[in-house]
């Protein structure tokens, strides 16, 4: 770029400040060169991406000095020398940014103010605006203890993601022991429909893994999972209604990067820009993310150190910042750019485990006002743009009477129904109101009582949804079918040490996923789900899953400091299948030791609920077997014919279901439909 295109063009920026308790603000335009600024920052962003790959070894030289000089000009670019003095000279410990929807993209933390970062010497937290339609949606109550969802490595390919989540899960556990402040969830295995429909049980939630940043798609940005994606596009589908969580924490690479949220191309009208854009919009009140792409070992240290300071009581913002200085501390190359990297958007602070301080903050608000032509010698003066709000405005204007005609049809759709499902909403409040009576004692006897009590209860409502819903298709009772087992975790004197059961929950998941796990730590984690379905800004036909009704088992764990209790019961019988107890290592976390915990679980699961199906198919070179679908089949598994002399081996799981299997002993034996087994227990 040369310099007569760098100073072309200027962006005329209105910057105000606020100081602690004074009611007015004090303003002063400036003219920056926004071109040169949006291409040389970005040209840092992509050389820390470049340099933080995996494959490259080590960060390259130069980048946390080329951040320092960028962070210098920017703030000669935008602070007027007035500005510059009363954040030198400010008390404040906190620096609230009001920022426009066209400058979101501004590395406002990074602005170098005489030898010091602003977010280092500042507790920072973005209010961003936007041009885009205001959502409805419910504040979200938060009532200790706060229950959080922590997805950690989806993908399967982050071990230091896996590693973050154990050990946030973990220290979670360990504060609850004085005081209950937070349960914690562990999934490491989800998909996009799942995070859809229960993230709305959690006030925070924590994402540790891939995440990927589509500027020229931006609704396509999105977590990495299993399988597919969660992306800006989803959470605009189930924004409105219902409150979100109130803290989002994506510690996942360019998790915040943004560009200017403006209307343009695919996210013009009311689709999100980003993951930080359509989580904000959606109602979540703190969104933390990153601005490029981190190592694993720095990323994880950073998330573990904000949540040492968050649960101690500190704000969030201050949590950010103590967190930021700790790591750079902690790398003595001093070419670790990781603690840069992180952007809060929302209120710094606010505190989620002790008070507010917001008496102690100082404002900073930035407004773009257009854009000022300059020409070159000898060139007509060109007349100034149109103002980017202005423009959006007039067309905001000419589009808003169609909406208004289709929105209705689209929110409200009609649904004979209705009736039905309110009536079910009833009788679940009552079911509910009658649990909330019983406590949790420590006598088997008692707990036996709880416990088939729970069972009574979600059964009329699992009797009440049948009624109205039509039957399903009947099916082959011999053949293996997926068996959903309700999980309900208590414990009996250190509440929150939660780590096993989610530990048992993997390991079941894993080596027997004939079991089809409904995880719900207690009758209010269902009542939660059915208050989302409630919801008028989810369409009827989305509403009331009826996977969640179809509950055969029901484990009931219980885990103390030395010992795990499991009670498995059959729900349509309200028989006892098993009672016992595990002894848990005192060195070990007891999501390490999931797989000896789950060891008698599984043994009674395999033995109760076999592997089952038929022969559907004979052919020269093998054998079919239809055994089920999604039951964990496996190439080297035996079947055997149960009233006759056959073995077959698994050789391979074909797509449609069924398994091809040759013949061990027996061939002259064989014919369609005759009964298989599974004659032995091999997991892989």
């Amino acid at each position: 770029m040369t310099d007569s295109e760098f100073t072309a063009e200027k962006h005329t920026l209105r910057i105000g400040i606020r100081d602690p308790g004074y009611p007015m603000w004090s303003y002063e335009n400036t003219a920056v060169r926004m071109a040169g600024i949006e291409t040389g920052w970005t040209e840092i962003i992509e050389r820390i991406n470049y340099s933080n790959a995996p494959a490259r070894g080590k960060p390259g030289p130069n980048l946390s000095e080329d951040i320092r000089k960028m962070g210098q000009m920017l703030c000669d670019e935008f602070l007027t020398p007035d500005i510059q003095m009363r954040l030198l000279t400010t008390k404040a410990r906190y620096l609230t940014l009001e920022i426009d929807a066209d400058l979101v993209h501004i590395p406002w933390e990074l602005l170098y103010l005489h030898g010091e970062f602003l977010c280092r010497r500042f507790s920072m937290g973005r209010m961003s605006g936007t041009h885009q339609k205001a959502l409805h949606f419910e504040k979200r109550s938060l009532d200790p203890p706060l229950d959080m969802w922590i997805l950690s490595n989806p993908g399967g390919d982050l071990d230091a993601a896996d590693s973050e989540g154990e050990n946030i899960c973990e220290y979670m556990d360990r504060k609850n022991l004085d005081d209950e402040r937070v349960f914690a969830e562990l999934n490491t295995e989800i998909l996009a429909d799942e995070i859809r429909e229960r993230i709305r049980q959690y006030d925070l939630v924590h994402f540790a893994g891939h995440a990927v940043y589509n500027p020229q798609h931006p609704g396509q940005s999105g977590w990495e999972l299993t399988e597919g994606r969660f992306t800006a596009r989803d959470i605009d589908d189930i924004a409105g209604g219902k409150a979100m969580p109130a803290f989002v924490f994506s510690n996942a690479c360019q998790s915040a990067r943004t560009d200017r949220w403006e209307d343009s191309g695919e996210s013009a009208g009311d689709a999100s820009f980003d993951l930080a854009n359509a989580f904000m919009r959606a109602g979540v009140r703190h969104y933390l993310g990153t601005s490029w792409e981190v190592k694993d070992a720095p990323s994880r240290s950073f998330a573990c150190l904000f949540y040492e300071h968050l649960l101690s009581g500190k704000t969030v913002g201050e949590a950010v910042r103590l967190a930021r200085i700790r790591l750079g501390e902690k790398d003595r190359t001093g070419e670790d750019t990781s603690w840069a990297s992180y952007i809060l958007y929302g209120d710094p602070c606010l505190s989620y485990f002790g008070p507010n301080e917001t008496e102690q903050r100082i404002e900073l608000k930035i407004s773009s006002l257009g854009v000022v032509v300059r020409p070159e010698p000898g060139l007509e003066k060109k007349p100034p743009a149109i103002n980017r709000r202005t423009a959006l405005w007039i067309a905001g204007l000419a589009t808003a009477g169609l909406l208004l005609n289709v929105i209705p049809d689209i929110l409200f759709p009609p649904s004979p129904d209705l009736p039905k499902i309110l009536r079910l909403l009833e009788l679940f409040e009552q079911a509910v109101d009658e649990a909330s009576e019983l406590s949790f004692k420590n006598s088997e006897h008692e707990k036996d009582t709880v416990l088939k009590h729970s069972v009574n209860l979600l059964l009329r409502i699992q009797n009440a949804f049948a009624a109205h819903t039509a039957p399903p298709p009947p099916s082959d009772e011999w053949s293996s079918q997926r068996v959903t087992m309700a999980v309900l975790h208590h414990n009996l004197d250190k509440p929150g040490e939660s780590l096993g059961a989610f530990g048992v929950q993997k390991t079941i998941h894993e080596k027997y996923p004939r079991i089809r796990l409904m995880n719900r730590r207690s009758l209010d984690q269902i009542k939660k789900e059915i208050e989302l379905s409630e919801g008028k800004w989810v369409r009827l036909k989305n509403k009331l899953n009826p996977d969640l009704w179809a509950v055969k088992l029901f484990l009931f764990l219980e885990q103390n400091s030395f010992e795990m209790i499991m009670h498995l019961t059959e729900t349509e019988t309200s028989e006892n299948i098993g009672f016992f107890h595990v002894s848990l290592e005192s060195d070990k976390s007891p999501y390490l030791q999931r797989d000896r915990l789950s060891a008698k679980l599984l043994e009674m699961l395999r033995e109760r609920y076999p592997l089952r199906g038929r022969i559907s198919k004979i052919t020269d070179e093998s054998v079919i077997l239809d055994i089920g679908a999604n039951v964990g089949v496996q190439p080297g598994q035996r079947f055997q014919a149960t009233d006759r002399d056959v073995i077959l081996e698994i050789e391979s799981v074909r797509r449609d279901g069924t398994s091809s299997a040759s013949v061990q002993k027996g061939k002259p034996d064989l014919e369609i439909g005759l009964k298989v087994e599974v004659m032995d227990t091999f997991v892989s």
